[in-house]
């Protein structure tokens, strides 16, 4: 005969497990969460200090955001999670430590960075187990974007994207009938020269954009199809609005003063990410008055 307590509990239709997640479990999480941040704090502070410091890396600002919001959307998930694999939690602490160690003996910042997260995912696992990561792994996997992208990565995407901003840019202006001359990566407009620069090459934005959008097509009721399709386009988007807010600042450049120039180009900067979002929200709108599916399933107002 079986025990009563093996026995689960039933709670109206639901059968609910014995060894369910509790929110002291949680309680247990932020402390062994918080406890290997601290043993790692000075890459922790590096990271924040990138993140504050460097304006290709502001996007580390952004995750925390888009990380309760994955969380806040699958909070109904946690009643259903069990507490199973914790021993996995020992593991990936210790490759975590092993990739950090690797990092500061060898000068590498993007390893002892890595190796910290690695460690606070690990200390997160030893307390609520994988089946809390599986449940909640998209807002997990937006945490990758915590560690800053190495400059010497950055550099090689961005040159190549200087000079195809440029190219992209001139041919526009002249559609248009501006005149402009280009020279590698400089446009010439009425004698003035303007560098496309790393910080005009659409770098920031598109890595910025790319967390956007996967956060709005994870959080939003969508196919998968439809979710890569939207992950995969973020870039091109990116570079389409890139040229956007390129193409009027290279003209107000050339025919305005620098001081209301440089506050122009900065203030497209800052419209474009909005921008963007709403293209993709539009696009999703319009796919869905279209009827076509982009939903693993019927909605309402279909």
């Amino acid at each position: 005969m079986e025990s009563s307590a093996a026995r689960p509990q039933v709670i109206g239709a639901r059968i609910i497990p014995r060894n369910r997640l509790h929110w002291r479990h949680l309680v247990v999480a932020v402390v062994t969460i918080g406890f290997a941040v601290w043993v790692q704090w000075p890459a922790w502070q590096d990271i924040y200090h990138i993140a504050i410091s460097d304006q290709d890396s502001s996007h580390i600002l952004l995750v925390p955001i888009f990380f309760a919001w994955l969380t806040w959307v699958r909070r109904l998930r946690w009643r259903d999670c069990r507490l199973t694999g914790r021993w996995w939690g020992v593991v990936v602490i210790g490759l975590g430590f092993a990739v950090s160690h690797f990092g500061v003996r060898h000068g590498m910042a993007v390893f002892w960075q890595f190796g910290s997260l690695l460690m606070a995912f690990g200390a997160g696992i030893s307390a609520l187990g994988t089946d809390v990561l599986r449940k909640f792994f998209p807002a997990v996997l937006v945490l990758l974007f915590l560690v800053p992208v190495p400059a010497t990565v950055r550099q090689a995407i961005s040159v190549p994207l200087e000079e195809l901003c440029s190219r992209i840019s001139q041919q526009v202006l002249e559609v248009f009938g501006v005149p402009v001359a280009r020279a590698g990566n400089v446009l010439i407009v009425n004698h003035i020269k303007v560098e496309v620069a790393e910080a005009c090459d659409g770098l920031r934005m598109a890595i910025a954009l790319m967390i956007l959008v996967a956060t709005y097509a994870l959080a939003t009721p969508m196919n998968r199809i439809a979710r890569i399709i939207f992950v995969i386009s973020s870039p091109f988007v990116a570079l389409f609005c890139n040229i956007v807010r390129l193409v009027p600042s290279v003209w107000v450049f050339g025919n305005c003063s620098h001081s209301f120039a440089e506050d122009f180009h900065d203030t497209a900067g800052w419209l474009m990410l909005p921008v963007a979002f709403f293209l993709f929200w539009g696009t999703l709108r319009l796919l869905r008055w279209a009827t076509v599916p982009v939903t693993p399933y019927g909605l309402s107002y279909d």
